[in-house]
């Protein structure tokens, strides 16, 4: 669906049908992060669960990082109609992959949990929707909604906010965003790797918070200058990529076996409606001369995603 999107939005030379298109692959990304997570938390044994989390985010952030220079360069060759189509062949090659590896039985069937009350599925449904409106999935959601706006604060108005602030240039700005991109990937596999030394992954996403939080915190307050800037922007990159891992298996650690899909699809849209909000809020305080509000915001949103950490999401699972 999504490659047949991108495909239609490349060849037809209609502005409302391009618009309708990206609307139809937002509708075909919605099945990826419930799939994904259900997948690797049935079909991997648990002390490895961790990791194998790490390396699946890592490799979506090369993805993402690769895509912008593949694109432009396959623009340069055949424009821009001619990179869509191509795109669109490279997701019916990963489909046509998918289909024909066939799908393994899940490793942990034995644990999976029978629908209530028999096989009523307006039962089932009250059920799911009980577990989904639960404190802790409820909580998770919010979480994922502020993490959207720190992570979204960062990567999408770090450049434009230390320009307007302290008059960066953009190239040194770019530099320092580069750093945080990279040592976010970096990041996420070494925190994969504590996260299966570890079971206080509350307290290991609340590090990687709070370093985020006053690494933003101090941008918002001094000009750090150009190596201090790189520095800290990287180490806040890696701060965050080192709480993802940890952040995955804090939404586990509160999911029944067999929900684990239903659970991880609903708490993902909370980047969906961080990634909605945040624009609008970082430019209003942009466009009205506030630059500053814009590090701190992000502070902000850092120090109340602790403190949903706190209220004990780890270490629980709902019943």
């Amino acid at each position: 669906m999504g490659s047949a999107a991108v495909a239609a939005a490349g060849l037809v030379d209609l502005f409302w049908v391009f618009i309708a298109m990206f609307a139809v692959m937002g509708l075909a990304n919605t099945v990826y992060h419930p799939a994904d997570y259900a997948l690797l938390s049935e079909r991997v044994t648990p002390q490895r669960v961790p990791q194998v989390f790490s390396f699946h985010t890592c490799s979506g952030m090369i993805g993402s990082a690769v895509a912008p220079g593949t694109l432009l360069f396959m623009q340069s060759l055949v424009g821009w109609r001619g990179a869509f189509v191509c795109a669109a062949a490279l997701g019916i090659i990963a489909a046509l992959i998918l289909a024909l590896q066939g799908e393994p039985p899940p490793r942990h069937r034995a644990m999976q949990v029978s629908k209530p009350r028999g096989d009523d599925p307006s039962s089932a449904a009250a059920d799911g929707w009980r577990l989904l409106l639960s404190p802790p999935i409820l909580l998770n959601l919010v979480f994922f909604v502020l993490l959207a706006m720190v992570g979204g604060g960062l990567n999408q108005y770090l450049v434009v906010g230390l320009g307007a602030l302290y008059g960066t240039p953009p190239a040194l700005a770019n530099t320092a965003l580069t750093g945080l991109l990279v040592m976010s990937a970096i990041g996420v596999l070494v925190g994969g790797a504590l996260a299966t030394r570890t079971t206080h992954h509350n307290l290991v996403t609340a590090g990687g918070l709070l370093v985020t939080g006053a690494v933003s915190t101090l941008i918002g307050f001094v000009d750090p200058g150009a190596l201090l800037l790189v520095l800290i922007v990287s180490l806040s990159g890696f701060a965050s990529g080192l709480t993802m891992p940890s952040r995955d298996m804090i939404v586990r650690s509160v999911t029944p076996p067999g929900s684990f899909g239903k659970v991880f699809g609903f708490v993902t849209t909370g980047f969906h409606i961080g990634g909605m909000v945040a624009p609008l809020i970082f430019a209003q305080l942009l466009d009205h001369g506030h630059p500053r509000a814009v590090f701190l915001y992000i502070a902000a949103c850092a120090i109340v995603a602790i403190a949903t950490v706190a209220f004990g999401m780890s270490g629980r699972r709902t019943a």
